[in-house]
């Protein structure tokens, strides 16, 4: 019997030290600017700087500057998972992050003089859209009280349109707007499949939604439509854009799985293209890839390096 025991006990505790050594933190989060390190199965995976020429042809270095310039970031998914992703460093590395830019000062005057910082791109009006003007209007729609709905609105504005080109350069001339639709996603008819994968071909009917906003203000005078809405499936672009959001998730998970979702959509819309073909896992590996010839026939957004949700 005090065989049994001792064995058992040494079987949970074994069970137990595994779990507690497996469990993933990261000291910085998703953050760019900032050296970090991701702990997973008691192994260090720090971020660091890289340059990437060419699909076969990078190297990570202490610091780097110019077109070829990245960060290796890595980051926990969930407690027991991590990723990694590179991110192109506008500005230079240097010892595992992005250095941030400055504007000169004589651009600042400029943007305070004829206060182009000021309405567009900076804050979320509520419709009507003025369908006279010519910038480029996003209007974001939460159904039903998504989970995470400003945090992922948030992501979109200040972690992928303001630092990602060309909307970077162009971000003064985006307005945003939101609205509310109080239906649940039966009443919209919300549909979607295979949850493990990011690329699962989730909507809802288009008509309805536009349908929904026709009431409340009158048109459909966006030029792009972004639905945020509660599912454990990852999404799909099209005439509208649509995230799925989930509280089995927690925020950071929620926001890694939605990275640069909404900005390849609306790149989409664009008409540009991507790199690959196929399905794709919310770790962000492809089932498949364009041939070469294909992939450079035309246009995308994805650069060397880049997974799925590069931009």
């Amino acid at each position: 019997m005090k065989k049994r025991l001792v064995f058992v006990g040494l079987f949970l505790f074994l069970i137990l030290g595994v779990s507690a050594e497996s469990v993933c933190t990261d000291s910085d989060g998703n953050d760019y600017y900032n050296k970090g390190v991701v702990v997973e199965s008691g192994i260090q995976n720090i971020d660091t700087c890289r340059i990437i020429k060419s699909d076969v042809d990078s190297s990570d270095v202490s610091s780097c500057s110019g077109n070829d310039c990245y960060v290796l970031e890595h980051v926990c998914l969930g407690d027991y998972n991590f990723q990694s992703s590179v991110f192109k460093c506008s500005n230079g590395c240097q010892d595992g992050a992005c250095i941030l830019g400055e504007l000169p000062s004589d651009e600042i005057d400029n943007l305070e003089e004829d206060g182009t910082n000021e309405g567009n791109g900076d804050g979320i009006q509520s419709p009507p859209i003025n369908k006279e003007s010519t910038n480029l209007k996003i209007l974001f729609v939460n159904i039903n009280n998504a989970p995470y709905y400003d945090e992922l609105v948030e992501d979109i504005i200040e972690n992928q349109l303001k630092i990602i080109l060309p909307f970077k350069e162009n971000f003064d001339l985006i307005d945003f707007f939101e609205m509310d639709i109080m239906e649940t996603s039966e009443d919209l008819d919300c549909v979607g499949d295979h949850p493990v994968l990011s690329g699962s071909g989730f909507s809802c009917d288009n008509n309805k939604i536009y349908e929904k906003i026709n009431e409340q203000y009158g048109g459909n005078d966006q030029d792009i439509t972004i639905v945020i809405v509660e599912s454990e499936f990852g999404g799909s672009g099209g005439d509208i854009i649509y995230l799925g959001s989930s509280l089995d998730r927690d925020l950071d998970t929620q926001l890694e799985l939605s990275k640069n979702i909404a900005i390849h959509e609306i790149a989409h819309n664009f008409g540009l293209g991507d790199l690959y073909y196929g399905t794709f896992y919310f770790d962000g590996s492809p089932s498949q890839f364009w041939p070469t010839e294909l992939s450079r026939s035309t246009y995308n957004v994805d650069g060397p390096g880049c997974s799925k949700w590069c931009g």
